[in-house]
């Protein structure tokens, strides 16, 4: 569960939806071959980059990608990737490791 009422830039409840479905689908796995050791803005990046694609079957293109069900979904409002790292900023389960670790880990991945 994350709180994203302080988030003020989230003004449509369907931002905060296609966030979360986000932030699930990464967490599973199941979304850009996962996330797991890359760094942020790198995800984030790919993930926008994902969003705005298109040329793939309906479905599987845009913001509908975020489905758990594959199929069109009409309650999606495209989120900014400011409020996709706040979400992140929010999520308790990440484990986030800067470039400027002290323990010798150079990695910047979540």
């Amino acid at each position: 569960e994350i709180e994203l009422s302080c988030i003020e830039q989230l003004v449509e409840t369907s931002q905060a939806r296609a966030i979360g479905d986000a932030l699930q689908l990464l967490g599973d796995g199941k979304l850009l071959g996962g996330s797991e050791g890359r760094p942020l803005a790198s995800v984030l990046e790919d993930l926008e980059r994902q969003l705005h694609a298109g040329g793939r079957p309906v479905g599987e293109q845009g913001l509908d990608s975020l489905s758990r069900y594959k199929e069109p979904c009409p309650f999606y409002v495209m989120p900014r990737r400011l409020e996709l790292a706040a979400a992140v900023n929010r999520l308790r389960t990440a484990q986030i490791v800067s470039d400027d670790a002290p323990n010798g880990n150079d990695r910047s991945a979540w």
